[in-house]
């Protein structure tokens, strides 16, 4: 796992939120495309930054993207499950090409509440 993340450290810089704020997937995932770690293709890591990057310029960091799902209750459960799928919901053709039936990208985003009609 350290490798894994000194290599995207590497690609990134000794500035990760300026790289995430300038990310291009076109332009800077190059460096990323051959990453593998477990199920995680560079594809996929190239989404996620990607989806950093949309959250940023929406709500100025991605603190303040979590925030604007925070309702103000007990525990902040609500809160992960509308920032996953407020994550899940932003572009992610850009980075992908073409949206996978299951973009890996959804691993760094799950979901906490179950689907409406499903049975536990």
């Amino acid at each position: 796992m350290l490798q894994s993340i000194e290599r995207l450290v590497a690609v990134m810089g000794n500035r990760p939120a300026d790289f995430v704020r300038g990310f291009e997937p076109a332009r800077d995932g190059g460096p990323l495309r051959d990453f593998v770690h477990r199920w995680t293709r560079g594809v996929d890591v190239i989404a996620l930054l990607w989806v950093m990057r949309q959250m940023m310029d929406r709500s100025g960091s991605l603190e303040g993207f979590f925030l604007e799902g925070d309702a103000g209750g007990e525990d902040v459960r609500d809160a992960l499950d509308s920032f996953s799928r407020r994550a899940l919901a932003l572009d992610l053709v850009t980075a992908y090409g073409r949206l996978p039936a299951r973009p890996g990208v959804g691993y760094f985003f799950p979901g906490l509440q179950p689907a409406a009609g499903a049975s536990g």
